[in-house]
């Protein structure tokens, strides 16, 4: 009994303490939106809060302007939904991923922002739109219950002209820190470089994409080198000792048993696991369908794609599968 006690008290001191700070920072830096520049209240004990409160950060008409209710959009694609939730121009066979849940439309204060992540190189404004994301989405979140998160990878030069930092990477970060599932970013790898996206014609994007990425596993790797380094061995000493093979005979079955049972086994990072894709907009699908595909391929048992705008509406989408 005591210890709740002594915690609401020690809550209520630093309170108390941090007050004059709390106004000396609100006349210095005052609270604004960062989006608009609007005032916004400040929030009690600032500086106390790992986070600051999405109430701060964004005023209400810019947050009434980043979301959209989640029955607007097609479960499957992202466009408008009909009456029965689902698009009248995508199907099953379209996606590799099972569903699709965008924050808002490619427009707008939408827009200007995903634009504005791509060109800055800070890190507030991703992580602000990722605890805006889990509010807003929390309910899908928890009823896909994911296991794990990844973002779309960056191809090494494009991340160092912007200053090493990936926004769908600080979402993805952000995101699995509110949702207490781990974030596997650093297993999806860009083993090609590709051209933007936006510099490629509608149709030519699925091909741009097509095997560029790989689901890097280290475990798997070691397991298959050392699987390798064994055989090798026992061969070259079996051929340079053909007979003392018939006398280590048990030890040659112990070995092959090893083998056979430790390091054959293909158990991956994502096996059977319920994997969100992360992206900052979402055109024609491409790039997260391929990560996608390539994570099915991996163990994955379903995967969710998830980005900030659902752009590309009004255009036609070519149809073939790869």
């Amino acid at each position: 009994m005591a210890v709740p006690f002594l915690n609401l008290l020690s809550k209520k001191i630093g309170g108390y303490l941090t007050l004059p700070l709390n106004y000396v920072l609100e006349i210095i830096y005052p609270s604004a939106c960062i989006i608009c520049g609007r005032p916004t209240p400040c929030p009690k004990g600032a500086c106390l809060f790992h986070d600051i409160p999405l109430e701060t950060l964004f005023c209400p008409n810019c947050r009434k302007d980043l979301s959209s209710p989640a029955h607007v959009f097609c479960k499957r694609c992202g466009r408008v939904a009909t009456s029965n939730s689902q698009s009248h121009r995508c199907s099953a066979g379209d996606y590799y991923f099972t569903s699709f849940r965008p924050l808002q439309f490619y427009r707008g204060i939408t827009r200007a922002l995903v634009l504005q992540m791509k060109r800055d190189h800070s890190k507030l404004l991703a992580k602000a739109i990722a605890r805006l994301y889990c509010e807003e989405r929390r309910d899908i979140l928890e009823q896909f219950q994911p296991d794990c998160i990844v973002a779309v990878p960056m191809n090494w030069r494009r991340l160092f002209l912007r200053g090493g930092v990936n926004a769908p990477g600080v979402i993805a970060k952000k995101m699995a820190h509110e949702l207490r599932i781990p974030c596997f970013s650093k297993y999806v790898k860009r083993i090609r470089s590709t051209a933007p996206q936006t510099s490629v014609d509608w149709d030519d994007r699925p091909i741009n994409v097509y095997e560029a990425f790989e689901i890097y596993e280290p475990n798997i790797r070691f397991r298959l080198f050392l699987k390798k380094s064994i055989k090798r061995v026992l061969k070259n000493t079996w051929s340079l000792f053909p007979d003392a093979r018939a006398k280590f005979k048990p030890i040659d079955r112990v070995f092959e048993r090893f083998v056979k049972d430790k390091l054959s086994k293909k158990e991956g990072v994502f096996k059977g696991k319920r994997v969100i894709v992360l992206d900052d907009a979402f055109t024609t699908g491409s790039t997260v369908n391929e990560i996608a595909r390539a994570l099915l391929n991996a163990g994955a048992s379903e995967v969710m794609a998830a980005t900030i705008a659902r752009a590309g509406l009004g255009k036609r989408r070519n149809k073939a599968r790869l």
